[in-house]
């Protein structure tokens, strides 16, 4: 279920929410009712992942992002501050 991925992950719940969601708009992954979410695609690289859904979702998170307190947001924001090309190139080699 989206709330066990959630959990699991340390992901901001309405981030993550909003990340399941783009990945199912993606085509990234399935959601059935009852049996939770799947994966459509075998393979993907990070940096593939992060173009496909990191991007909409930062959109429609930004506000939320700037007012609260939430470690989890604080601590995903400042791994997004760390990115940089180098980092880009990996991504691109790293299959999820």
């Amino acid at each position: 279920s989206s709330e066990e991925i959630i959990d699991a992950t340390n992901v901001p719940k309405r981030w993550g929410r909003s990340l399941l969601t783009n990945m199912v708009s993606k085509k990234i992954i399935n959601s059935s009712k009852g049996k939770g979410f799947y994966f459509l695609r075998k393979e993907l690289s990070f940096w593939e992942f992060y173009i496909l859904v990191e991007e909409n979702t930062l959109k429609d998170e930004i506000g939320s992002l700037e007012k609260t307190d939430d470690v989890n947001i604080k601590n995903y924001k400042n791994i997004l501050l760390k990115i940089g090309l180098t980092v880009q190139e990996e991504m691109k080699n790293i299959k999820i």
